[in-house]
């Protein structure tokens, strides 16, 4: 898929799940959903650790840093997510990770992630998180970035296609699609 066409897209699914306006700047969108700014973080590094090594993050959930010399495999994980080490990968290579904490959003807001995530399998992925703060549903993590949502309603998909709409294929490594699990 081209980025004009994901964009597109993403704009689409914002636009039908967040019940907005006919407003171009729906991928720009911020502050609903109870969603704070995005973050910017100091890099981690990118050495390799080898498996099951569990390096220690400064972010929760991690933005950068070691992880394994494999990427997870991309798409949607309902549960039994693969290991973080191997997420902070998919990040490196230009991927999009939604941090999804079961029970917190609405059935809406989870199809609404799930519906970004088919679009564009090989470059996003949707994994239960559990053991995390109360102060939020959602987070969504890139390379060194982050915004996390403290609601559960369907603008979260709004959030998520604009923090897809910037950061999806710009790792350190480029823009690497995924092979999307099943």
């Amino acid at each position: 898929m081209t980025a004009t066409r994901f964009a597109v897209a993403l704009t689409a699914v914002a636009f039908v799940l967040a019940g907005c306006s006919s407003s171009p700047n729906v991928p720009q969108a911020s502050g609903t959903a109870g969603c704070g700014a995005v973050m910017q973080f100091a890099g981690e590094g990118q050495q390799h650790v080898q498996s099951p090594g569990h390096p220690r993050y400064r972010t929760d959930p991690p933005t950068s840093g070691p992880h394994y010399p494999r990427p997870a495999q991309t798409g949607v994980y309902a549960a039994s997510p693969p290991p973080r080490e191997a997420l902070v990968h998919n990040m490196e290579h230009g991927h999009v990770i939604f941090w999804v904490v079961p029970g917190r959003l609405s059935d809406g807001a989870y199809q609404g992630l799930v519906a970004l995530v088919k679009a564009d399998e090989t470059r996003l992925v949707l994994v239960p998180q559990t053991g995390i703060p109360p102060s939020w549903s959602v987070a969504f993590t890139a390379w060194q970035h982050s915004q996390t949502c403290s609601d559960g309603d369907a603008a979260v998909a709004a959030e998520a296609a604009a923090f897809v709409a910037r950061f999806v294929g710009r790792g350190p490594e480029g823009d690497l699609p995924g092979t999307p699990h099943t």
